[in-house]
C-alpha cells in the first residue's frame, strides 16, 4: 500500500493529534520527522525498522540539561507501507509507531512498550 508523502504526513499529524493532551503537554525539544527509509542502513535491513527515536529521554533530563539540539522522532515510510495492505492498517501501523517512539522519549524500553503496545 502506498500514499504520497503528503497524505503520509497528514496520517502522522492526526496520530500525534489523538494524543492525550497529557502526553504531548510533556514534549519538550522534539522534532518529529518522515523519511522514506532508514538510509543508514544497508538495503536488506532498510524494511525493518518503522521508527527510531534519538536524544535524551525525558526522565533522564536533569537540571543541566538545556542549550541542546531537539530530540528526534523519524517514521520511516516505505519499511510501514511495505506491511501494510489497506489505510486502515496504514493508519494503526503509523500510530503504533509514532506512539511507540513517543514511548522511547518517555523513557520506556522496547521490552516495557512490547508489554503495553502488544507486539
Amino acid at each position: 500500500m502506498k500514499v504520497s508523502m503528503e497524505e503520509f504526513e497528514k496520517i502522522i499529524e492526526k496520530a500525534f493529534a489523538n494524543l492525550p493532551d497529557y502526553f504531548k503537554e510533556k514534549l519538550e525539544n522534539i522534532t518529529i520527522f518522515v523519511e522514506e527509509y532508514p538510509d543508514f542502513l544497508n538495503p536488506q535491513q532498510r524494511f525493518f525498522l518503522l521508527g527510531l527515536y534519538r536524544g535524551v529521554p525525558y526522565p533522564k533530563r536533569g537540571i543541566y540539561y538545556g542549550n541542546v539540539l531537539p530530540d528526534t522522532i523519524t517514521i520511516y515510510k516505505a519499511p510501514i507501507e511495505a506491511q501494510v495492505s489497506n489505510m486502515d492498517e496504514l493508519i494503526r501501523l503509523v500510530e503504533k509507531v509514532l506512539y511507540h517512539e513517543i514511548g522511547h522519549y518517555f523513557g520506556f524500553s522496547d521490552d516495557e512498550l512490547y508489554r503495553i503496545m502488544g507486539r
